[in-house]
């Protein structure tokens, strides 16, 4: 993240999600262990997704919060590669749900 607004938004996702998350094992009387597995997923989805292509990423948000006249294309490499990544690491961890229950 190129500023330290977002740096600081994005770093309370695993709080919040883990809070989240705690409140619907004692509300809803599921296993912890199913609990850590679907927090683990969704945190590892999003660093797969993001890390690859966090350059090019920042440097587009940089670029249209510099230029907010300008529209700034999408780098399309980069939105392939966190569509396909998204897409196999949900099946991925789907598959391993389905064959663990």
């Amino acid at each position: 993240m190129p500023t330290p607004k977002a740096k600081k938004n994005v770093s309370f996702i695993p709080l919040v999600l883990g809070l989240i998350m705690l409140i619907h094992v004692v509300s809803e009387d599921n296993s912890l262990s199913i609990i850590l597995y679907l927090y683990s997923a969704i945190l590892m989805i999003f660093v797969i997704m993001i890390v690859p292509v966090r350059k090019r990423v920042s440097a587009d948000i940089l670029r249209q919060e510099q230029n907010p006249d300008i529209k700034v294309q999408v780098d399309k490499l980069s939105m392939a590669w966190i569509t396909f990544s998204l897409v196999v690491t949900v099946v991925t961890a789907a598959v391993v749900w389905v064959s663990k229950a």
